[in-house]
């Protein structure tokens, strides 16, 4: 399948919890997880702990998020909350942030 306007491709796993899909779209987007609305075939994906396999997401599956404020991805509580998910950016943050109502899909 090709990709759409505002798509961009994941890696991730069936043991991916939802946090931390969050801070990969952080990563991608300069989404703040905050702001972020995830849903899957329509469903709400919300619950921070589950994992996407937990919320039946399989291969080639796509999430919609919502953009849905401007957040300073520079904030101090990035850091904690990528320390609190035992993840390590990948990239520096950029200091800029998105305007509100952006979708995109994973």
């Amino acid at each position: 399948r090709g990709k759409r306007s505002g798509e961009e491709t994941l890696n991730v796993s069936s043991s991916t919890t939802i946090k931390e899909l969050k801070l990969q779209v952080l990563e991608a987007f300069d989404v703040h997880p905050y702001d972020q609305e995830m849903y899957h075939i329509g469903r709400p994906l919300f619950d921070l702990e589950m994992t996407l396999g937990g919320e039946g997401v399989f291969p080639e599956d796509v999430i919609d998020v919502i953009a849905n404020d401007v957040h300073d991805t520079s904030d101090p509580s990035i850091a904690a909350l990528f320390a609190e998910a035992n993840v390590t950016p990948t990239r520096k943050l950029a200091k800029e942030s998105v305007g509100g109502g952006r979708e995109c899909s994973l």
